[in-house]
């Protein structure tokens, strides 16, 4: 997709007269939502297995413990998943390899300002968070194209 602006520059003459420079880009199409997004590890685990009971601004949500073989979305607006972490390098061909080592990605949808999770093994809560995400705006297609959308990260390590 291409995108055409044009700009002009004040000369200081008055009346004001515009010196005109046709600017021309190209944007990629690849689409995005906002979403705040945590990345859960466990100490000493390769692949932690944790259902979350989340309070999204006062509204209840519950995930189960992910699976390796897709994302699930868990609760309106809420998905969760698993990723292995890579090593990369600069070789040509297979630059990133997988570590066996997973990340636990809890996925939430909009914009909330305040986030309780609480991350359970089974019916024992293990560990309790509260997150006020600080969102940016995120432009995948490149600065000045569409869309643009807010996105906030945070990783928890989880003893």
């Amino acid at each position: 997709m291409n995108s055409s602006s044009i700009t002009c520059v004040a000369l200081g003459l008055l009346p004001v007269v515009c010196a005109c420079q046709y600017e021309s880009k190209s944007c990629t199409a690849i689409g995005c939502w906002d979403r705040f997004q945590i990345a859960i590890s466990e100490e000493g685990i390769s692949y932690p297995h944790l259902a979350a009971d989340l309070v999204i601004d006062g509204r209840a949500a519950s995930c189960l413990a992910p699976m390796l073989t897709a994302s699930t979305t868990c609760d309106s607006g809420v998905m969760v998943g698993l990723r292995e972490l890579e090593t990369c390098t600069t070789e040509i061909l297979n630059p990133c390899s997988g570590t066996g080592i997973y990340v636990e990605d809890l996925v939430v949808t909009g914009t909330p300002k305040s986030v309780i999770v609480s991350l359970r093994n089974g019916t024992t809560i293990i560990a309790q968070r509260t997150f006020e995400p600080h969102y940016k705006d995120n432009e995948p297609n490149g600065p000045g194209c569409p869309p643009v959308c807010k996105l906030a990260m945070a990783s928890w390590s989880v003893p």
